[in-house]
């Protein structure tokens, strides 16, 4: 699904949930976009700090075109 969606153009902030730990799967989802994993069964903390970090890493990635022009 997330493939296809970034195949459709969309390019929104993803957050994955997986009940396996097959780590060739896991690549497979950071190579087609997403942002962050939590594997099953997680717990509210782990959620909201993967959540975090990937809004701060959204945040300074929007700052960076403020602070450098490339000519």
């Amino acid at each position: 699904m997330l493939g296809e969606s970034r195949w459709l153009g969309h390019q929104m902030r993803v957050l994955m949930m997986s009940g396996g730990s097959d780590e060739r799967v896991l690549r497979k989802l950071f190579r087609e976009g997403a942002q962050g994993c939590i594997l099953k069964p997680f717990h509210l903390i782990s959620r909201k700090q993967v959540c975090r970090e990937i809004i701060t890493k959204m945040e300074i990635e929007e700052q960076v075109p403020h602070y450098f022009h490339v000519a």
